[in-house]
């Protein structure tokens, strides 16, 4: 391309020759393959198919033209002629007509080109897990795409695909899904396992005094947790998480054939000092005053030289058994959905559209 210099030359038999200067500019239209992609993998599933930008033909020409495109009809594993992957084009979410060309190739074609507008290309890559090339060693495999426009220019793209290798150790899959299946699968569990045998504990803590329990009242300190009560214990009921734990909440005394109840915090109420049936014990969260008693403790009969029989009607107990079984169900299904959602033909194109995730994993495996 350039400015160029030559001469046009006039013969005649009945004269000399008369040369003419003569100066021209010779432009050679652009034609390429623009952000052409380099490499490209089946990294995330080897069973799902993948589709790549191939790049965008571009040129400067001022007319409207076509193109052909020339490339292979499928990938080989090199040096065994295994059938890895089909491979076919794509333009502008359409996939030109085609025939065959030479051996093992296809040709797409005529391709519109608009003066001014760049025609984009994909590569659409469907695996043929079955043939078992997933167990091959990685290699890597030349896909060749050549591009020839009507008015003669030609241009070629070399992308690479790489193949990730065997099954490490001979059982773990390379590829990035089962990977990441495996790991939501171990950490959920273990997040689900740990929430479980704290709730569990939760459980055994509260199991002597669930409602619906019958306990004896005897005489000295109502005491929440372990806390020193200097003297008898009239009951002791478990810490729960409040400002309450490890203190004492009232005194039991006997006065005459009945027992006295005398609170000395503010978050224990009673009906009356001295107890009959019926009379409802309640237990405050001193941090909640708008919440609902913590503890709801039933007088409900007096028993003679004994003390007295209390039934428990309420805990700040906050799990019970039946719960925690429904949320392991309810959290091993939604690991369930996780893992379905992963093998997923959509899942597989969000994961080929993260580029840098791509490029790290392969340089992680090599």
């Amino acid at each position: 391309s350039g400015k160029q210099s030559a001469e046009l030359h006039i013969f005649s038999d009945e004269a000399t020759m008369l040369p003419v200067p003569l100066d021209y500019e010779l432009r050679i239209p652009q034609f390429e393959i623009r952000n052409a992609a380099e490499s490209v993998a089946l990294w995330w599933d080897p069973a799902k198919p993948r589709t790549i930008s191939l790049g965008k033909v571009h040129s400067d020409l001022e007319i409207a033209s076509t193109f052909m495109v020339t490339m292979p009809d499928a990938i080989l594993y090199p040096g065994r002629g295994t059938r890895v992957a089909e491979v076919a084009l794509r333009s502008n979410g359409k996939t030109p007509a085609s025939e065959a060309a030479n051996a093992g190739l296809v040709r797409y074609g005529p391709i519109d080109m608009r003066a001014g507008e760049d025609v984009p290309l994909e590569l659409v890559i469907t695996p043929r897990a079955e043939t078992g090339w997933q167990s091959f060693p990685a290699t890597e495999k030349i896909i060749d795409v050549e591009v020839a426009s009507a008015l003669g220019m030609k241009t070629k793209v070399a992308t690479r695909f790489q193949t990730i290798g065997p099954p490490l150790l001979g059982r773990i899959d390379r590829h990035a899904r089962k990977l990441v299946s495996a790991a939501v699968i171990v950490v959920a569990a273990l997040i689900l396992l740990l929430l479980a045998v704290v709730r569990i504990s939760d459980i055994l803590r509260f199991r002597t005094v669930r409602a619906g329990t019958l306990l004896p009242l005897g005489f000295g300190s109502l005491l929440i947790g372990n806390p020193a009560s200097n003297g008898s214990v009239a009951m002791a009921l478990p810490n729960s998480g409040s400002q309450l734990d490890d203190n004492v909440v009232a005194h039991i005394s006997l006065d005459g054939r009945r027992q006295r109840v005398e609170s000395v915090n503010e978050s224990f109420v009673v009906p009356r000092p001295y107890l009959g049936a019926g009379d409802l014990l309640l237990i405050n969260d001193p941090s909640d005053e708008d919440a609902d008693p913590s503890w709801e403790l039933e007088y409900v009969a007096t028993i003679p030289g004994v003390g007295g029989e209390i039934e428990v009607r309420k805990t700040p107990a906050a799990w019970t058994l039946l719960r925690v079984i429904r949320r392991l169900v309810i959290g091993a299904l939604l690991i369930w959905i996780v893992y379905l959602f992963l093998a997923s033909d959509f899942a597989a194109a969000l994961a080929y559209r993260i580029p840098f995730i791509e490029s790290l994993y392969l340089r992680l495996l090599r």
